[in-house]
């Protein structure tokens, strides 16, 4: 079995090492009591299809989000905005 090695903040997104299934990439370490609040399992419901799209940027996410967010009324902090009408 591998040890886990050392995340350093300049080697975030950086490959990692390469293992039988593929390369491992390092992400930080969140330190965040529920599950459904950590980043790092963000895209565990995620169809393949989609992912691969995410993975080869051919997805624009922060888009999605902002757009995501200017449904529920927020801005890109969280601030309250209202719905817009058109």
């Amino acid at each position: 079995m591998q040890s886990q090695p050392t995340i350093h903040n300049n080697n975030i997104g950086k490959p990692l090492y390469e293992q039988n299934a593929g390369t491992i990439y390092e992400i930080p370490n969140y330190e965040i009591e529920r599950d459904e609040d950590n980043p790092r399992f963000l895209f565990d419901d995620i169809p393949t299809r989609l992912l691969l799209h995410c993975a080869n940027g051919t997805l624009d996410l922060q888009a999605i989000a902002k757009q995501q967010l200017a449904n529920r009324g927020l801005d890109e902090n969280g601030k309250w905005v209202g719905f817009k009408l058109k």
